[in-house]
């Protein structure tokens, strides 16, 4: 009997806990949801408002409305798999969840690609052979680092370090346009070269935040995941600006 009593006071004490842990569980999905939820909405906008009312009324000019289409479609896979990931971690689906946070790497790798190929199609419209050289490196560069996310198959965390490195190696690559740009004082380049310099460097803050965990070593609501909430409102701040940008100059 005393064996009973003690388990039944300690699954009562556990109860609590588990209770305080699905719920701050809950508030992280909902909040990774509405940071997605607006980007999503925001982009898909964007998006069909260049196909219908810029595609088809510029002419020659269609590679224009062609780059925010690029990025657009870029920004919305990336916010539609954090959705699918917040989705799965809901049903506490691990497999899925796995699966998921796979695809939404992967999607981070896009999203660099489809970021960067329009600056640098903007940025060098009267030097073909320089665009066609950018676009050709990054293309190979995205193709090897998402072919090594695909065929790793190893710990996980191993991966996450892996997947840094990516990111890391990609994102300095990617300024290497819009530097070139600024030195060589171009007339689209105060606007859309500062923008992208600023947008990756509020990517690299966000992404700074989530690595070192700040919120989470003050034990301030750690299974809020708060620093990986920032990460993803600075991402989506950066991406919402560089269009703003990014549609001043092409349509």
């Amino acid at each position: 009997m005393k064996r009973e009593i003690l388990a039944v006071s300690d699954s009562s004490q556990k109860m609590p806990k588990m209770e305080n842990y699905h719920s701050s569980g809950a508030w992280h999905c909902a909040v990774m949801s509405l940071i997605s939820l607006f980007g999503l909405s925001y982009f898909s906008v964007l998006f069909a408002q260049t196909v219908l009312f810029h595609c088809f009324s510029i002419g020659n000019e269609i590679l224009k409305p062609v780059s925010v289409i690029v990025f657009c479609t870029g920004v919305m896979i990336w916010c539609f798999l954090t959705l699918l990931e917040v989705s799965s971690t809901l049903r506490r689906s691990q497999r899925t969840a796995c699966r998921t946070s796979e695809f939404e790497l992967g999607a981070v790798i896009v999203l660099i690609w489809t970021s960067t190929l329009p600056t640098v199609l903007l940025l060098f419209e009267t030097q073909p052979s320089i665009q066609l050289g950018y676009a050709i490196i990054l293309t190979i560069a995205f193709l090897g680092r998402v072919l090594d996310l695909v065929t790793f198959n190893s710990d996980r965390a191993v991966g996450r370090i892996r997947f840094s490195y990516h990111c890391v190696s990609l994102g300095l690559l990617c300024l290497a346009p819009a530097v070139q740009a600024l030195v060589e004082i171009r007339p689209t380049s105060p606007t859309l070269a500062t923008e992208f310099i600023y947008m990756v460097t509020r990517n690299c803050l966000g992404a700074a935040i989530y690595l070192i965990g700040p919120f989470e070593r003050l034990n301030i609501m750690p299974s809020l995941q708060p620093s990986l909430c920032m990460m993803h409102l600075f991402l989506v701040y950066g991406l919402v600006s560089y269009s703003r940008a990014l549609i001043q100059v092409a349509l």
